[in-house]
C-alpha cells in the first residue's frame, strides 16, 4: 500500500466472513435461545474519509468497525412475529482493495477544453526581460476546471464554509456556527477545523455529531455543528475557522459542494450499492442467491453482504421470510443508474436500458462529459443543440411499465403531464434543458404516490382516512426542474379540501414561472457571472447571486432576498415587504423537539412554518434536516398518515426538506406557495395571505391512461 497515492475519494473494498450470535427474547416461541449469524463481505465498499500515514480513516466503519447488520424475524408463542437486529462486526485479518472513482473520460475532453496556449503558435517578445513567449491563447474556455470543481463531477470539490465561533484547539466536542442548509454536511462526515491565519499550523480534525440550525425561521438560518475532535495540530485559540471536507494543508480552491450520490460503490449508507461490472443489457436485476446468479446471465455478484442464520426452526426463526436462512442483501437497484451512474444514464437517455443494445458497466462514475453530451454530433442537427444528447423518453418509472412498454418510459413529467408551461401543450420548449429535467425532476410525484397508496385509502374521497402503517413519501430530492414547470407536487382538486358545499370550485395551478422558463435551467445555473471567481456559473453549475441582481435588483445580496410579489403567508406584519425567504420560512432542523412548532412563530415561520403547525396538532413532527416525520411525543417514525396528510408530506418534501436544496422554492414561488397553501387547507387549517391564482386546472391523477397516453418523441 502507497498511502502518499490515496487520497479522501477513494473507496476501501473489503473482503471476509464474520460470526455473531443474537439470544431471542423469552416471548420467541423457539424459546430464549441463541441464534448464531454468518456473514460475508463482498467487496464490501466504504469511502475513505483521511489518509494518516499507513491507516486510513473509514467514513462508515464508526466506533465497532467494520459491522454487517440483519434483522432477525421470530414468531412469537402468542403469536405474531418479532425482529431484532444482530451486528456482525468483521475482525481478524482482512482483504481489501483501494480504488478510485477517477474517470479518464473527463481528462480525454479535457485535452481540448481547458484554457491555456498552443506552444508554437504565436510568440510575443516581453520588452522588459528581453524573453519570447507563446502568447496565443486558446480558443476554449476552462471547462475542465469549471466541471471538476462542479458537484457533478465530484472529483477535485472542496466542501468548505466559514465560522466565526471562538474555539481553542483540542480534543473532545467542539461547537461552531456556521450556515444553514449545507447538503455536504452528514453525520458521521470527518471534516477539518482549521484556523483561517495559520491553517497548516493550528486545525483539528473530526467526526461530525450534530449539525442544526440555531434560530429556525430566521432569514438567513445559522447552523449548529458539533464536532468529536479526535485529532490536533498546534495549540491555541482562534476567532475564525475554515470548516472543510479536505486537508487544511492546502487550501480549497473551489467552493463546490461535493455530490456524494454519484458515489454507487459506497455500503453503509443504504443506497445505490452496486458491485461491478454490471450489465445493462439484462432486462431486471440478477443474482440474488448468496454467492451467485439466479440464472447465469448475469455477470453480476450477487450483493455485498451475505448472512447466513443457523436457526433452531427456520417457520419460526429467519431471515426476510418464513423458511430462508439466507440473505444476500446488496443495496443497488438496476434503476439508479438511471440518474447515480454517469455511463449508465447514457442508456437510460438513448432508451435501450434492458436491451441487447445496452452496454456492461465496469466501474462506477460520476456525471462525466460525454453523458451530457454526444462528442462531436448535434442529434437534432441544430448548432444551438450544443452536442447535448437528446433523451428519448423524459421519464421513467414502474407505474408507467406494461406489456408494450416494459421499460417504463414516457415523453411526459412524473406526473403524467406534458409540458404545459405557458400553455403550450409538447416538451420542445424544454429545450437545452431536457437532458437537465431528465434527472432533475425527482423520482416520484403525487401522481406515483396516489398510484401507491390508491388500494388503501381514496385520496378524492376519503382523504382523512388513516392508513394503517402508512409511513409518509417523497419525491427522491433535486425536483427544482419539476418545481420550474409548475409540475409533480400533489396537487387538490378543489378550493376546500375536502368538497364540503357544491360552491366549491375546482382547483387552479400556475403554469411556471415564465420569466425562468424563459431563461431554462442553463440561464441562471451557467450563466457567466460579473464577480470573475470562476467559481459560479458555467459548468460548476453553481448559480450566483448577480444572476439575480440583473432581474431583482442589487439589494439582493442573497437567493432568499428576492422580494415577493405577494404577501403569501400571514406570519408576518401587514405592510411589510416580504421576502422569498420569509414568505416560504422555515421549521426546526434540531433534532431535540424532533421538529416541534410548539413555541409559537420564533420556532416556525412563513408557510412552511404554517403546514407543521397543521401537522403538530396532530402530534407528528417533521424534521427539514432528516427529512422525515415523527410522533412529537417519542421522536419514533411516524405512520398511519391519511391521504390528506401524504399529500402535505410529499409537498413539504418536496419544498422545504434540506436535501432538495435549501433555496428549492425560488426556481417557482407561486408553484411553492400554491401546492403550501393547499396543504394547510388539507389539514384542515386557514391558511392567511394571498393565494396565487392558476391558469390551469388540477391534475387529475384519476384520468391517468397507464397503457395508452404517450405523448410524441421530444424533439
Amino acid at each position: 500500500m502507497q498511502p502518499a497515492n490515496i487520497n479522501h475519494t477513494y473507496t476501501l473494498f473489503v473482503s471476509g466472513t464474520a460470526s455473531g450470535s443474537a439470544t431471542l427474547p423469552s416471548t420467541a416461541a423457539a424459546g430464549a435461545v441463541e441464534v448464531p449469524v454468518t456473514v460475508t463481505f463482498n467487496n464490501y465498499g466504504i469511502s475513505i474519509a483521511s489518509v494518516s500515514g499507513n491507516s486510513v480513516t473509514l467514513v462508515d466503519s464508526g466506533t465497532n468497525g467494520i459491522v454487517g447488520s440483519t434483522t432477525v424475524t421470530y414468531a412469537k408463542s402468542g403469536g405474531g412475529t418479532g425482529t431484532i437486529s444482530v451486528p456482525v462486526p468483521l475482525t481478524g485479518t482482512v482483504n481489501f482493495t483501494i480504488k478510485d472513482s477517477y474517470n479518464n473520460l473527463a481528462t480525454l475532453c479535457a485535452a481540448c477544453h481547458a484554457q491555456g496556449k498552443y506552444l508554437y503558435s504565436a510568440y510575443a517578445l516581453d520588452t522588459a526581460t528581453g524573453a519570447w513567449s507563446s502568447a496565443n491563447p486558446t480558443m476554449n474556455l476552462d471547462i475542465s476546471t469549471q466541471f471538476q470543481t462542479s458537484q457533478h463531477a465530484n472529483a477535485t470539490a472542496s466542501s468548505s464554509t466559514q465560522s466565526t465561533s471562538s474555539l481553542t484547539v483540542g480534543a473532545g466536542s467542539q461547537t461552531l456556527v456556521v450556515p444553514a442548509g449545507l447538503t455536504w454536511i452528514n453525520l458521521g462526515q470527518t471534516v477539518y477545523i482549521a484556523s483561517t491565519t495559520a491553517p497548516a499550523t493550528q486545525y483539528m480534525t473530526g467526526i461530525v455529531t450534530s449539525y442544526n440550525p440555531l434560530v429556525p425561521g430566521t432569514n438567513p438560518l445559522t447552523g449548529s455543528l458539533v464536532v468529536n475532535v479526535t485529532s490536533v495540530v498546534g495549540s491555541g485559540s482562534n476567532a475564525s475557522w475554515n470548516v472543510t471536507t479536505l486537508s487544511p494543508v492546502a487550501a480549497p480552491t473551489a467552493t463546490a459542494t461535493a455530490f456524494p450520490g454519484f458515489f454507487n460503490f459506497r455500503a453503509g449508507g443504504g443506497t445505490s450499492q452496486q458491485i461491478y461490472p454490471f450489465d445493462m443489457s439484462l432486462a431486471t436485476d440478477q443474482g440474488t442467491t448468496p454467492g451467485g446468479t439466479t440464472s447465469g446471465l448475469s455477470i453480476r455478484n450477487g450483493g455485498n453482504t451475505e448472512f447466513t442464520l443457523t436457526s433452531p426452526n427456520s417457520s419460526t426463526v429467519y431471515l426476510s421470510a418464513a423458511g430462508n436462512t439466507q440473505l444476500n442483501n446488496t443495496a443497488g437497484t438496476y434503476v439508479c443508474n438511471h440518474c447515480h451512474n454517469g455511463l449508465g444514464a447514457i442508456d437510460y437517455i438513448n432508451d435501450v436500458q434492458g436491451t441487447s443494445s445496452a452496454r456492461v458497466i465496469w466501474g462506477d462514475s460520476t456525471l462525466t462529459c460525454i453523458t451530457c453530451h454526444d462528442t462531436h454530433n448535434t442529434p437534432d442537427g441544430k448548432p444551438s443543440n450544443a452536442n447535448l444528447r437528446i433523451p428519448v423518453k423524459l421519464t421513467y418509472h414502474a407505474d408507467f411499465q406494461s406489456t408494450s412498454n416494459p421499460r417504463g418510459g414516457n415523453n411526459s413529467f412524473l406526473d403524467g403531464t406534458a409540458y404545459a408551461g405557458l400553455g403550450g401543450t409538447d416538451l420542445s420548449a424544454l429545450g437545452n434543458a431536457t437532458v437537465c429535467v431528465f434527472c432533475h425532476q425527482g423520482r416520484d410525484s403525487g401522481l406515483t404516490e396516489y398510484v401507491a397508496t390508491k388500494a388503501k385509502a381514496d385520496f378524492y374521497a376519503n382523504p382523512t382516512t388513516a392508513i394503517s402503517g402508512q409511513g409518509s413519501v417523497n419525491d427522491h430530492h433535486f425536483s427544482e426542474a419539476a418545481l420550474l414547470w409548475s409540475k409533480n407536487a400533489w396537487e387538490f382538486p378543489t378550493t376546500t379540501y375536502p368538497a364540503t358545499t357544491a360552491a366549491t370550485q375546482p382547483q387552479t395551478y400556475s403554469y411556471g414561472n415564465a420569466a425562468h422558463q424563459a431563461i431554462n435551467c442553463y440561464g441562471c445555473h451557467m450563466d457567466t457571472a460579473s464577480d470573475s471567481s470562476g467559481t459560479t456559473g458555467g459548468h460548476t453549475w453553481l448559480p450566483s447571486v448577480l444572476t439575480c441582481q440583473k432581474c431583482h435588483g442589487t439589494n439582493v445580496t442573497s437567493f432568499d432576498q428576492v422580494p415577493a410579489s405577494a404577501q403569501y403567508s400571514s406570519s408576518l406584519s401587514l405592510g411589510e415587504a416580504p421576502t422569498v425567504g420569509e414568505q416560504i420560512g422555515g421549521a426546526p432542523q434540531g433534532t431535540a423537539t424532533y421538529g416541534t412548532c410548539a413555541s409559537g412563530a420564533t420556532a416556525c415561520s412563513g408557510l412552511v412554518g404554517d403546514v407543521v403547525k397543521q401537522f403538530n396538532a396532530e402530534n407528528i413532527c417533521y424534521n427539514t434536516t432528516s427529512c422525515s416525520f415523527v410522533n412529537c411525543t417519542t421522536g419514533a417514525s411516524y405512520t398511519g398518515f391519511t391521504p390528506a396528510q401524504l399529500a402535505a408530506s410529499f409537498n413539504l418534501y418536496m419544498t422545504s426538506c434540506s436535501n432538495s436544496g435549501p433555496h428549492s422554492y425560488i426556481h417557482n414561488i407561486d408553484y411553492v406557495a400554491e401546492i403550501l397553501h393547499d396543504s394547510i387547507t388539507a389539514l384542515g387549517g386557514a391558511p392567511g395571505g394571498d393565494r396565487p391564482q392558476g391558469g390551469r386546472p388540477f391534475t387529475d391523477y384519476r384520468t391517468f391512461n397507464w397503457n395508452t397516453l404517450e405523448y410524441p418523441s421530444i424533439p
